[in-house]
């Protein structure tokens, strides 16, 4: 109601709402929004990042070394070529495998 009041219309079917806790015994919220339930999830998307209910990050963390491994399967021909020189494999690898793998580490 004061979304509406501030003139931001919300659509009730595509709010989600996850119960963040500690306690693995948390039980879960009854939100409505327009008279509607509001769907209840176990792990949300934000921007690319994965929010799970225990606040953990390691799911994050298993998904990030699985897009850097396949990353670097990808350009594994620069690595293999001797024709290539060290400096230009090591630039290669902090450009295109660190930076997926460290991708939101600082947060």
């Amino acid at each position: 109601m004061e979304s509406e009041n501030k003139g931001i219309q919300l659509n009730a079917k595509k709010i989600e709402c996850m119960v963040i806790s500690k306690q693995p015994d948390m039980h879960l919220g009854n939100i409505l929004c327009k008279g509607k339930r509001i769907k209840q999830v176990c792990t949300f998307q934000n921007l690319g990042y994965t929010i799970t209910p225990d606040s953990r990050c390691d799911t994050e963390i298993q998904k990030r070394i699985a897009l850097s491994k396949d990353t670097f399967t990808k350009v594994k021909s620069i690595f293999t070529n001797r024709n290539i020189r060290l400096s230009t494999k090591i630039n290669t690898m902090k450009s295109y495998i660190w930076s997926i793998l460290l991708c939101g580490c600082k947060c």
